[in-house]
C-alpha cells in the first residue's frame, strides 16, 4: 500500500512539473508575442509620423515654391536669390544667453502665413539665373579669352549629361581634365580625357520637333537685384563665343557591333556614353543633291534696346546672320550663317561657330554687305540671343541624329538660359526637395528663316 502512495506521489508530482514547464513556455511565448506586438506598433507609429512629416515638408514646400515662383515673375533674367535658411522650433538657432537669434524678415513671413512658428521645421530656399562670381573657369578659354570664362548652362546643370549630379566642377585649376568615367582628374590620363570646358554636363541640348527643347534664349545681361547690368554694353571688347556640336556615336561593346559613324567602341559598361573623342561624334550629311546643299540648320538671332538715332529713345534691334554661298552652294567663311558644313568642320576642332568678330546683318538697315557684330552690339542694352534648331538633323549615313549641344563661354557674367527655383524642407529630420526651372524664352514673331 505504501510503495502503490509513493508511486501516485512521484506520477502526481512529475505532472506538476509538466504543468509548469508548459506554463512557462507559453508565458515566454506571450512575452515574445508582446515585444514582436509592441516593436510593430512602434514602427507602425514612427512610420504614420514620418509619412505626416513628409506630406507637412512636401505642403510646405510648395507654398515655399509659390513664393519662389511669384519672385521669378518679378525679376528679370539672371536673378540671383542667394540661399535663405529658415529654423523654428528645435532648430531654431539660439544666442549664448537662450534667445532665439534674429533670422531673414522673410522666415516671420513663413513662420505666419503657413502657422509653423512653434513646430520643429527647417526651410531652405534660394533662385539660381546666373554663375555666381566664382564660379568661373580659371585660365585660357576658347575663343581668345585669357582671363577665363564663364560656361551657360552653368556648370554641371547640362542636359546634354547624365551624369551631372556626380560632377562637381573644379573652376580653379587649369589642368583639371574629366575622365572616361566623367571624374575629375588633374591630368589627362588616358586618350578619353577631356577638358572641363568640353564635358556634357556643361553644355545643353537643342532637340527637333518641339518648341519646348528646339530654341534657347540666353540673355546677355542680368538683374542683381537692384538694377540691370549689361556687361557688354559700350564694351567693343567684350569676348564671348557660341559653341556648337554634335553628340558622341551610340557605344558598343563588341568591336563586331562598331560601324563607322553609327557606333563606337567603349572599353567599359561605366564610360561615360557623353564622353568620346572628336572623331566619334556624328557627322552632319552636308553633301545633299539639292539646289542648296549646304542647309543652315540652327537659326540665330541677337535682340536688344538701342537708341533711335533720330529721336534718340530706345527702340527694338536686331542682328542675324550674314549669308554668303560660293557658286557651288557652299556657306562661305564671310557667313555667320550656322550650317551644317559649319558645325561638322568646327566638331574637328574647338566646336566655336560664332563670335564677335563676325559679319552679321542689322535689322534696322539690313545693308547687303553686312555691318561688323561688334559695332551694332556694343550699343545693344538686354542683349538676348536665341538659338532655333529649324531643320531635322540627319548624319551622313542616312541616321537621324536625336539632338545637338550648345554652350556659351563668356568672359563677363551673363543671366543664364533658365532660373532654377529650389526649397528644400525638413520636418522633424525628414526632409523634401522641390526643383523647378523657368526656361528663359522670347517670341520668336520677328525670327525669320533663311536658307
Amino acid at each position: 500500500m505504501s510503495l502503490m502512495f509513493n508511486s501516485f506521489k512521484k506520477l502526481k508530482n512529475s505532472q506538476d512539473g509538466m504543468v509548469a514547464i508548459v506554463a512557462l513556455g507559453i508565458l515566454a511565448l506571450l512575452g515574445i508575442f508582446g515585444i514582436i506586438i509592441q516593436s510593430t506598433t512602434i514602427d507602425t507609429v514612427r512610420s504614420v509620423k514620418n509619412i505626416n512629416n513628409y506630406y507637412q515638408a512636401s505642403d510646405t514646400a510648395d507654398s515655399v515654391m509659390e513664393y519662389l515662383t511669384f519672385l521669378a515673375k518679378k525679376t528679370d533674367s539672371g536673378f540671383n536669390l542667394d540661399s535663405i535658411d529658415c529654423k523654428y522650433g528645435s532648430y531654431m538657432p539660439k544666442d549664448s544667453s537662450g534667445k532665439p537669434q534674429s533670422q531673414n524678415a522673410l522666415c516671420n513671413t513663413f513662420a505666419e502665413n503657413l502657422k509653423i512658428a512653434d513646430q520643429n521645421v527647417k526651410i531652405s530656399l534660394r533662385i539660381k539665373g546666373r554663375n555666381a562670381t566664382n564660379e568661373k573657369f580659371s585660365g585660357p578659354c576658347p575663343g581668345g579669352m585669357t582671363q577665363g570664362c564663364y560656361s551657360t548652362p552653368i556648370a554641371s546643370s547640362g542636359t546634354a549629361g547624365n551624369r551631372c549630379h556626380l560632377y562637381k566642377p573644379n573652376y580653379s585649376k587649369t589642368t583639371s581634365f574629366v575622365n572616361s568615367q566623367g571624374q575629375i582628374s588633374d591630368t589627362s590620363n588616358n586618350e578619353a580625357s577631356i577638358p572641363q570646358i568640353d564635358y556634357s554636363c556643361n553644355w545643353n541640348k537643342l532637340v527637333f520637333g518641339s518648341s519646348l527643347t528646339d530654341r534657347a534664349t540666353i540673355p546677355f545681361y542680368y538683374d542683381n537685384g537692384d538694377t540691370i547690368i549689361n556687361p557688354y554694353y559700350n564694351n567693343p571688347n567684350g569676348l564671348f563665343t557660341v559653341r556648337l556640336r554634335t553628340p558622341c556615336l551610340p557605344c558598343v561593346y563588341d568591336s563586331k557591333s562598331v560601324y563607322s559613324g553609327e557606333t563606337r567602341l567603349c572599353t567599359s559598361s561605366t564610360t561615360d556614353p557623353t564622353i568620346c573623342k572628336d572623331t566619334e561624334r556624328y557627322t552632319l550629311n552636308d553633301s545633299e543633291p539639292d539646289t542648296t546643299p549646304d542647309d543652315i540648320i540652327v537659326q540665330w538671332q541677337f535682340t536688344g534696346l538701342c537708341p533711335d538715332p533720330t529721336t534718340g529713345k530706345e527702340k527694338e534691334c536686331g542682328l542675324i546672320p550674314y549669308i554668303d554661298r560660293d557658286l557651288n552652294g557652299k556657306i562661305t567663311e564671310k557667313s555667320s550663317a550656322i550650317s551644317d558644313s559649319i558645325v561638322n568642320k568646327f566638331n574637328k576642332q574647338n566646336y566655336i561657330i560664332f563670335d564677335p568678330d563676325q559679319t552679321t546683318i542689322d535689322t534696322n538697315t539690313y545693308e547687303s554687305d553686312g555691318i561688323k557684330f561688334n559695332t551694332t552690339f556694343k550699343t545693344f542694352k538686354k542683349p538676348i540671343l536665341t538659338l532655333f534648331l529649324s531643320d531635322k538633323l540627319i548624319s551622313n549615313k542616312n541616321k537621324n541624329i536625336p539632338y545637338l549641344e550648345y554652350q556659351i563661354l563668356s568672359e563677363q557674367l551673363i543671366g543664364a538660359s533658365s532660373k532654377q527655383l529650389e526649397a528644400t524642407i525638413t520636418v522633424n529630420d525628414n526632409i523634401f526637395t522641390k526643383t523647378i526651372y523657368k526656361e528663359e524664352s522670347k517670341d520668336l514673331i520677328d525670327f525669320a528663316i533663311q536658307n
